[in-house]
């Protein structure tokens, strides 16, 4: 199914069954070139995308599992060296970042940790925080807890501000909590990447 620019120029190739997307899509440049590729199956983009710069170097390759990112995702510069590898798992990026200067080199990222302060408010407001911040101090940053179910991820977010997070635990009276808690800290690079930091948190408490 072609579609095609005002200019009578192809836009886009679409491969359709029984109504759907299936197979591989392109969306082209005005100057004729692939913009970006992609396979679908019944809708959802499963397998490799690839994005073009408007020369037809490939500018990205992102793997796809049932419509979310799975994989590595690698972004390229315009001299064809790698830029970036994102590792992703389910739609979420993961641990794990390469960044890459436009020689080939590995840049060397100041890779911070989670920095977990505890705060005992139980005799007086019945709870207990965990208050998070990154080993380097920085307040570009977002933190989460993290739960698991059949390997797929799901978050909560922790208010932060600054830097700073909370996580308030309620606890009442003659109550005891024993669980270990997944932490993770996310913040956007200079060069625009996800970083993910991850720690585990043993937590044992009783009021």
């Amino acid at each position: 199914m072609p579609k095609q620019f005002k200019s009578g120029k192809l836009f886009a190739e679409i491969t359709k069954k029984e109504g759907k997307k299936n197979g591989l899509t392109k969306n082209f440049y005005d100057n004729g070139k692939v913009s970006v590729q992609t396979n679908f199956k019944d809708d959802k983009k499963e397998g490799e995308s690839i994005w073009f710069y408007t020369d037809g170097k490939v500018c990205q390759r992102t793997n796809y599992k049932n419509d979310e990112k799975d994989g590595i995702d690698t972004h390229y510069y315009k001299n064809g060296k790698v830029a970036a590898e994102i590792t992703y798992k389910n739609g979420n990026a993961e641990p794990g970042l390469k960044e890459y200067s436009k020689e080939g080199k590995l840049i060397s990222i100041n890779s911070p940790t989670i920095v977990v302060r505890t705060i005992d408010q139980m005799s007086t407001q019945n709870k207990y925080v965990l208050q998070l911040s990154l080993s380097n101090k920085s307040e570009n940053v977002s933190f989460s807890k993290v739960f698991y179910d059949n390997d797929r991820k799901s978050v909560i977010e922790i208010p932060t501000h600054k830097g700073v997070g909370n996580l308030i635990i309620p606890i009442k009276p003659g109550q005891s909590i024993q669980e270990t808690i997944i932490l993770e800290g996310s913040f956007e690079t200079a060069y625009g990447n996800p970083f993910v930091t991850r720690t585990s948190y043993r937590l044992a408490i009783r009021n």
